[in-house]
């Protein structure tokens, strides 16, 4: 048997029991799936040395951060994720032990989310990358980025700047930050909340903060033809978070403003919905801030106690600099 056929082989038996809306899993042509309603798809892909390096991360945690980053997405879209396709580029000279131990990662991750692989495809490649295509389901109501309205609140699920410090540590080899390291490599992704929310009606636009905070904003108010305006002292700062920038000479709101990967869940909603909301997330241990307000005027605009506070040169993240 061949590395591809003994891999296929393994990954169907780990796979595990497909449920009754699966006709057909691993090992065809095509998956096939009996579904009635509205279905999300999105697609997100890991690239060594563009998203990743080697030694940043175990490889089961590349495996779970590959298909947590696509969770995020639908989390964001308010959907509730069901089924997956697995895509990986492979050199020639990486172990089939290596290969299995991503997919462990990868099913560990679909199993915290109900989620099931039921397909994909294995290529030589000149380096190594994972591209998966989430298949979701869509709550009577989604959530889109361009729903936003004016003067609407803007709120933050989950920390910010954690992951972008996380990676500085890894990368200098600073001891501790233990925090900061995990918010990196083992994502924690808010599909539930991103569900409640959209399935309540409590938000009239939504996105995962993966680029940047600043940057996914940007994209809110633009689809929304709309300007946001934040006060930067509503943000709140991890103890480790604060602590790596003092020692490291780093500016703390840079981090929280511009860095990405935290998969925090930004939101827009009406004043009248700002008790459920919290009360949502304090009964479920999730870091909740408002930081702002929707403009009618468009641009971002941010403020320091009330005075006017300049824009970082950077954003965010950007995928083709």
């Amino acid at each position: 048997m061949n590395l591809e056929s003994s891999l296929i082989t393994w990954i169907q038996k780990k796979s595990g029991k497909l449920s009754s809306a699966v006709k057909l899993g691993i090992g065809d042509d095509c998956a096939v799936v009996k579904f009635s309603g509205d279905l999300i798809f999105t697609k997100d892909s890991l690239v060594e040395g563009t998203h990743f390096k080697w030694g940043y991360q175990t490889l089961f945690q590349l495996g779970r951060k590959a298909l947590a980053v696509n969770l995020s997405d639908v989390a964001a879209m308010g959907g509730v994720p069901l089924y997956a396709l697995v895509e990986l580029g492979i050199p020639k000279k990486f172990s089939q032990e290596k290969i299995k131990e991503i997919y462990r990662g990868i099913f560990f991750e679909a199993k915290t989310q109900a989620t099931t692989i039921i397909g994909g495809n294995i290529v030589t490649s000149a380096c190594f990358w994972i591209s998966i295509t989430l298949i979701g389901k869509s709550a009577k109501h989604f959530v889109t980025r361009s729903g936003a309205r004016s003067h609407d609140l803007i709120g933050v699920a989950g920390y910010l700047g954690l992951a972008t410090a996380g990676l500085h540590s890894i990368k200098r080899g600073l001891k501790g930050y233990g925090v900061l390291k995990k918010a990196y490599q083992k994502p924690c992704v808010l599909v539930g909340v991103g569900s409640v929310l959209a399935q309540k009606r409590w938000v009239h636009a939504m996105i995962d903060v993966s680029d940047g905070f600043l940057k996914d904003l940007n994209h809110v108010c633009c689809q929304s033809k709309l300007g946001a305006q934040i006060e930067i002292t509503n943000l709140s700062i991890h103890p480790q978070l604060s602590l790596w920038a003092k020692k490291n000479n780093k500016n703390v709101f840079h981090a929280l403003l511009s860095g990405g990967e935290d998969y925090a869940l930004l939101f827009t909603f009406p004043s009248k919905h700002l008790k459920n909301i919290h009360k949502l997330l304090k009964n479920n241990g999730i870091l909740f801030n408002v930081l702002g307000e929707i403009t009618p005027k468009k641009g971002l605009f941010l403020t320091q106690k009330g005075k006017p506070h300049p824009l970082p040169k950077c954003l965010g993240y950007d995928h083709f600099s």
